[in-house]
């Protein structure tokens, strides 16, 4: 879960994380990562910070196209 969690009263990847746990999703499958301010931030952190080449895009309609783009040519 990558996002913004500059504000201690604001915390995206905490989120969205509790939002999977929800789903049964195994806890240790995920990854919190409160450095994905941008999307082209959290693509290059996945690849350079947590060394992944394989990860799921999910976002706004609007936005999906643009990440996904951005995670093709990276």
């Amino acid at each position: 879960m990558s996002g913004d969690n500059e504000q201690v009263s604001y915390d995206e990847p905490k989120y969205m994380y509790e939002a999977l746990l929800e789903y049964h999703i195994p806890p240790d499958s995920v990854i919190q990562d409160g450095g994905g301010l941008r999307t082209m931030d959290s693509i290059l952190r996945a690849r350079d910070v947590y060394e992944s080449d394989r990860y799921i895009v999910v976002s706004q309609p609007f936005h999906l196209k643009r990440a996904i783009f951005l995670a093709r040519i990276q």
